[in-house]
């Protein structure tokens, strides 16, 4: 149900001609939505994976897919083939771009106009992703949208791998950090919107 609705929200602001970044913690999730919006015959914007290599919705992978589509929505016999063409440097205006809140792939300089330009934020799977993941998609988007069920797992605890800095800290401070770290943001919002009557809960399971 989730994952459809985002799906629906994308298609929404992007004839609305506005910039959409779909994030998660994990790429299945940013994936999912993704693959849903290639498959949607209604729906013919291009949308791609901020991530050069990786997935079969990436920047590498843009070529091969938007041939497949344009080939089945001409009915063509034979597949169309666009490597004379700009379809890559046009992903790069995509108005929808996936990646994960962990990946540097939009630092990237042809990344930059999207990245400058952010009008929607969509974080899904919300409940596992730390403040510190966050930060800096959040301050981008000018709409943020957060998805996700305060009953799934919470963010995971991983800085005490970096045990050379995690040793310099004082039992108060690792308490403080510790705290910080495990924090899930969307559990406060969740209450807080409820209370504002603007979160809205998903009641069908499709």
């Amino acid at each position: 149900g989730k994952t459809h609705t985002i799906t629906q929200i994308c298609k929404y602001y992007s004839m609305l001609d506005k910039k959409i970044l779909i994030s998660s913690q994990t790429n299945v999730a940013v994936e999912n939505i993704l693959d849903n919006l290639w498959k949607d015959e209604d729906f013919n914007d291009v949308s791609v994976k901020a991530d050069y290599k990786k997935g079969t919705y990436s920047e590498n992978s843009i070529l091969n897919l938007a041939e497949d589509k344009i080939t089945k929505l001409l009915g063509l016999s034979e597949k169309i083939d666009l490597r004379q063409t700009t379809v890559l440097g046009e992903a790069y205006k995509a108005n929808i771009v996936g990646s994960t809140t962990t990946s540097s792939a939009l630092n990237a300089k042809r990344w930059k106009d999207f990245y400058d330009n952010i009008d929607i934020v969509i974080i899904d799977e919300i409940s596992k992703s730390s403040v510190p993941e966050l930060i800096r998609y959040v301050v981008m988007g000018k709409k943020i949208i957060f998805v996700g069920d305060q009953r799934q797992l919470a963010p995971l605890d991983e800085i005490d791998k970096f045990d050379e800095v995690w040793e310099e800290f004082t039992t108060e401070e690792k308490d403080i950090v510790d705290k910080y770290i495990n924090a899930s943001i969307f559990d406060k919002l969740f209450d807080s919107m409820k209370d504002k009557g603007r979160a809205v809960t998903l009641n069908v399971n499709n």
